[in-house]
């Protein structure tokens, strides 16, 4: 009652109300006639209309592509999402005018029956979209004077992510999903003849089907994995080969489809696994990686104060021997500059040696512009160079503290860290720049740092360009493999000359046996082994630069690769796959 009563004071008080309202107020007993015509200009026409304004439905349609503009993120007509909203509202439109010739003689029972008709024929997620359509229908056409209350508005729609969607299908199923998969094969490029629907435990309707893709296909295991979303559905089924059939195609002689929701596209059950074959010397390694026994030789003694510079003015007492070695146990410790200043002054004191440490504002000064040695890499010979990037944050809170909290981004700052790494684990290259840059471009400067000739390179999609093939015909040997997967849409180049090809060869074996027998052919998996330097350098070094200055972050991503190829030498896994 109070709600009521607040409402019809702001009402009047705006002088604006629609006319469903003020006839419910009037009806109610909270207004007169007399009283309706003075608080709400216009009230006397349409009160003599009486809702008596003939349905055109046209204009409901128009009403509708409006609010759905107004409403939308992009406002833009032409959006692809706009088009599917207005042809399901045509639809709706189709239904209501060849039902009923006036919205007044739509009833809530109509409403019922029509739930039930989309039930029967569409899925949960679709008859949610089809009702909320026809509610935004009806509400405009009640604001419009062309009927007095919405019925749909006390339809109960039901919550479609409760759905029960998952259930086995039949062979009659299966069959009839493969027969329809015919009808598909001329919108896919090299397309697997079976169309899955993703949502086809709740209905198979061929207007919701989608195709399959030769990725999603494992006839050694007998498996098919449809992709939709963080989830993924497993099908198992039987593989058979008819006589002139190029393809796969399901023999639904041997039983039910069934389906089973994994949170990855290769189920746990065959994921390879391995063993550490030399534990016990890596364990060994391991524990090295913490031994904080020092030393100093004489030649880093005789070399720890600078010489002179022979030019006018102050001379620097520390030598960039002095600096690094500083600089290291800090990024070892994980230590500000004062704590590394009396770190370094302990170890000197415990030596008894006549040196003094470094101070922090030194260390802090220095910093941009030492000399660092150059990488120390694995074995000498042709390279099998590995190439990855990641991101180390600067200022600001983690990805999850801003999501949890719905802080700024604007303080948040972040370099992108490019690692270079061999077929032994050992970082050869490394170049740390702007966030915005782009890899392909950096890898090319990365190819500059190494000396060596490389044999093999492996790179993510990232990568994938022609720059990226001609600075390796410059720097790889002569029969170097490049093993870069090609993006989905790419096409063979006719033209292609040189290392180029193999990226031709790449895309029709793709188009073959699928993008995923590829990797496994081609060891484009050997890409994880960048992915594994990147883990242990935020797992030991941290995921943040601590330094401010643009140049000081270089030199500490630098001296941190150095640490970790140092800790590599001390011992590394051999790891083994298990045979079952």
């Amino acid at each position: 009652m109070r709600t009521r009563l607040a409402e019809l004071e702001q009402a009047t008080r705006d002088q604006v109300a629609a006319n469903t309202q003020i006839k419910n107020w009037i009806n109610d007993g909270f207004l007169t006639p007399d009283q309706a015509v003075s608080a709400f200009p216009g009230w006397s026409d349409a009160s003599a209309r009486d809702l008596d304004t003939a349905t055109d439905y046209n204009a409901i349609l128009d009403a509708y592509e409006n609010y759905a503009l107004v409403n939308s993120k992009a406002h833009d007509p032409h959006r692809r999402t706009h088009l599917n909203n207005m042809a399901l509202a045509r639809q709706i439109v189709e239904w209501l005018r060849s039902s009923f010739p006036t919205l007044r003689q739509l009833k809530l029972k109509d409403c019922v029956v029509y739930h039930q008709e989309l039930q029967a024929r569409y899925s949960s997620w679709s008859v949610h979209h089809y009702l909320t359509k026809l509610r935004i229908l009806l509400d405009q056409a009640v604001e419009m004077g062309m009927m007095a209350v919405n019925p749909a508005r006390s339809l109960k729609m039901g919550n479609p992510k409760t759905a029960k969607i998952r259930r086995i299908l039949s062979s009659d199923e299966a069959r009839m999903l493969l027969e329809s998969s015919r009808n598909y094969l001329q919108w896919v490029y090299r397309g697997l003849p079976t169309t899955v629907r993703l949502g086809l435990y709740a209905g198979l309707w061929p207007e919701e089907m989608c195709w399959a893709q030769w990725s999603w296909l494992d006839v050694k295991r007998r498996t098919l994995t449809v992709q939709q979303g963080v989830g993924a559905w497993l099908f198992s089924f039987d593989i058979a080969m008819g006589p002139g059939d190029p393809v796969p195609w399901i023999d639904t002689r041997g039983g039910s489809l069934m389906a089973a929701r994994t949170k990855t596209r290769v189920s746990p059950k065959y994921k390879t696994k391995y063993y550490v074959k030399n534990w016990a010397a890596y364990d060994i390694a391991l524990r090295a990686r913490g031994d904080i026994t020092v030393w100093f030789d004489e030649e880093a003694i005789g070399a720890w104060n600078a010489p002179s510079s022979g030019r006018p003015g102050g001379q620097r007492r520390y030598s960039d021997l002095a600096i690094v070695t500083a600089l290291t146990l800090r990024t070892v410790f994980h230590l500000p500059l004062r704590q590394t200043e009396g770190f370094v002054a302990s170890l000197i004191g415990l030596m008894d040696l006549a040196l003094q440490a470094p101070d922090h504002t030194t260390l802090s000064r220095r910093h941009r512009s030492v000399e660092v040695p150059n990488l120390a890499g694995g074995p000498v010979g042709p390279l099998h160079l590995v190439i990855d990037s990641t991101g180390l944050k600067i200022l600001g809170d983690g990805e999850w503290h801003a999501h949890k909290h719905k802080t700024s981004n604007k303080r948040r700052s972040w370099r992108k860290l490019h690692l270079g790494v061999d077929g032994d684990g050992y970082i050869i290259a490394s170049a740390l720049t702007d966030r915005l840059a782009d890899d392909a471009l950096v890898a090319i400067s990365i190819l500059k740092q190494i000396e060596g000739p490389i044999s093999r390179f492996t790179a993510d999609g990232a990568y994938d360009s022609r720059p990226i093939y001609k600075a390796l015909a410059t720097a790889g040997a002569s029969d170097i493999r490049i093993v870069i997967p090609p993006t989905k849409t790419a096409t063979v180049d006719r033209r292609a000359k040189g290392p180029w090809r193999q990226r031709n060869e790449a895309i029709e074996k793709i188009g073959e046996v699928g993008r995923r027998q590829w990797c496994k052919e081609s060891g484009a998996h050997q890409q994880a082994r960048a992915e594994n330097g990147m883990y242990r350098y935020k797992r030991i070094i941290g995921d943040r630069l601590r330094a401010q200055h643009r140049e000081s972050q270089k030199i500490e991503a630098l001296i941190a690769v150095n640490v970790l190829n140092r800790m590599t030498a001390l011992g590394r896994p051999e790891s083994a796959k298990i045979v079952a």
